[in-house]
């Protein structure tokens, strides 16, 4: 099967969309089945193309044995502004432009959203291939940007949700990642067998650090035998990661207690300034790390973190980064409502609290304190993901999935016309 993936961000880049596509492109194409992913050049977060990349009009390379295809990007800072919307369509316009007489034939075309855009370069791609059009909804744009106040109502936002209404009617199959937003979905409509949820997970290599890997990065930071409270991930609008500083705030004349946040995104330089103001020196700043780094991360750090602002739409969400820590056996302190927190306390990998400074240091404390609870919370974890959250396993489900799109239109079952 040839399966063309349309995303925004890939590799070297490395934030949660592009482990999970990078994932699952690696186990299709050992598979043998003939990939291509078309994306931009490299560029996120800071909104500067990477080192040994020049911005072009096109460009074919090969990335850890996948097939890219990269298109012109008006690079710019993912923050929530116009110039953020204009980087997106300067690349799907690029993509249609130049990439699509470029990256050959196909069966089947993954578009994964957010940015809403790539879904409609990815419509558009598939129909001037003639191939199946999956449409990937990891969060529901527009309305994830609408509930961070980063989009009012207006021209704009009538838009963005005609846009999203025409790709749920124009996808030959719906993917989202939770069950919450399958419901969702399902409200506005769409019809449930045009829906299939594709969990997130983890890298088998998050099973496979080791105390090694642990003392490398804790040497590396000058981490001897403090506890490591730890937040691996963007740096952006939805996590709320103030809360943190407070709470390390209140833990600042508590011995041994760090806390260190590792990543890039739009708040990063404010956060790394209110911590400097509020003279908080248990708080350690690490550059975002490529993913290949994050196992060692994980190992390295004796909580971690995980939270979204409490609004009702984050209920249907579940941060990628819960399935790296279970899957690295990292007891878990969860400011989590709705599936996410549902999900930590069925598999009781963690302790669900809310974000309330106070008490996520009174569960610091806890967890601090008690290496018998941290070893059995963290054990429940990595049982959890080992049976259910893998993201090698994950992708076998998904290409039967995609081979069930495929020969339905084989076999004339709501398949279209060509196009004109």
């Amino acid at each position: 099967m040839r399966v063309h993936i349309i995303t925004f961000n890939y590799l070297p880049e490395g934030n949660a969309p592009v482990a999970r596509v990078s994932a699952l492109a690696a186990s299709w194409s050992a598979l043998g089945h003939d990939v291509k992913v078309v994306t931009a050049f490299p560029h996120f977060p800071e909104g500067r193309v990477f080192a040994g990349y020049r911005n072009a009009r096109v460009r074919a390379e090969t990335v850890e044995g996948i097939s890219v295809l990269r298109c012109w990007v008006w690079a710019r800072p993912n923050r929530a502004s116009w110039q953020a919307a204009a980087s997106h369509l300067s690349h799907s316009l690029a993509v249609l432009l130049f990439g699509a007489r470029r990256s050959g034939p196909c069966d089947v075309v993954l578009a994964t959203s957010p940015p809403l855009f790539v879904g409609l370069t990815g419509y558009l791609h598939a129909r001037a291939k003639r191939a199946r059009f999956v449409f990937e909804a990891r969060d529901l744009w527009p309305a994830s940007i609408q509930t961070l106040g980063a989009l009012r109502e207006g021209v704009a936002l009538r838009i963005l949700e005609g846009i999203e209404s025409f790709l749920y009617d124009k996808a030959d199959q719906v993917v989202c990642v939770t069950e919450g937003t399958r419901r969702l979905l399902s409200e506005r409509g769409i019809p449930g067998p045009k829906i299939a949820v594709m969990p997130n997970g983890a890298s088998r290599a998050f099973l496979d650090a080791t105390e090694r890997d642990r003392h490398a990065v804790r040497d590396h930071l000058g981490l001897h035998d403090e506890f490591v409270v730890g937040y691996l991930g963007t740096l952006g609008m939805s996590q709320g990661t103030d809360t943190l500083l407070d709470v390390a705030e209140r833990m600042r004349d508590v011995p041994r207690v760090r806390f260190l946040l590792c990543g890039a995104g739009s708040q990063r330089e404010r956060l790394i300034e209110a911590a400097s103001q509020r003279h908080l020196s248990n708080v350690i700043f690490l550059e975002r790390r490529p993913y290949q780094d994050m196992p060692g991360l994980y190992a390295a750090i004796d909580a971690s973190w995980v939270a979204l602002h409490d609004v009702d739409l984050f209920k249907a969400v579940v941060p990628s980064k819960l399935f790296e820590a279970m899957a690295s056996g990292t007891p878990i302190i969860g400011c989590l409502q709705g599936e996410a927190a549902a999900l930590l306390r069925q598999h009781r990998c963690g302790l669900c609290v809310p974000r309330d400074p106070a008490i996520i240091a009174d569960a610091v404390l806890r967890l601090a304190r008690s290496p018998a609870l941290r070893e059995q919370l963290g054990a429940a974890g990595r049982a959890a993901a080992t049976r259910n959250f893998i993201r090698e396993d994950l992708a076998i489900a998904y290409l039967r999935l995609l081979q069930g799109v495929v020969s339905a239109r084989c076999r004339g079952h709501g398949s279209r016309p060509p196009p004109e």
